[in-house]
């Protein structure tokens, strides 16, 4: 029998990153959590206007035939440079790691993220 775990089991906020765990679903692919989260920052934080997050913007990259499914945040208007925030899931665990996880924003996405990854998809908490 498997064991399903809480996906509000772990929280961690540390060296300027998120890690949660999540339950993958059964046929162990991620994407349905990522596309949540991705739908969900693009309803949230993007075409909310929020002042916040008008500097960036998400880039999903959920195709698994080309590599690890995962979302970037990138600076707005600089599609080729450098991400700063990679949202990904290993092995039930979510990660979220960049530049931005080391400013006062950080808390607020790993919130979100979180609350997201368990399937509730208000932009407040």
């Amino acid at each position: 029998m498997i064991r399903r775990q809480s996906l509000s089991l772990l929280l961690l906020i540390a060296t300027g990153g998120c890690t949660a765990a999540v339950d993958t679903p059964p046929s162990g692919s991620t994407v349905p959590i990522l596309q949540r989260i991705n739908d969900t920052a693009q309803r949230c934080w993007m075409r909310s206007g929020d002042p916040a997050f008008q500097p960036y913007r998400i880039v999903p990259e959920l195709d698994t035939r080309t590599g690890k499914p995962r979302i970037l945040m990138l600076k707005a208007g600089n599609a080729a440079g450098l991400p700063q925030l990679v949202i990904e899931i290993n092995g039930g665990t979510i990660d979220a790691y960049g530049p931005i996880q080391n400013t006062p924003l950080a808390a607020r996405i790993n919130r979100d993220i979180v609350r997201w990854a368990n399937g509730t998809t208000s932009c407040e908490a």
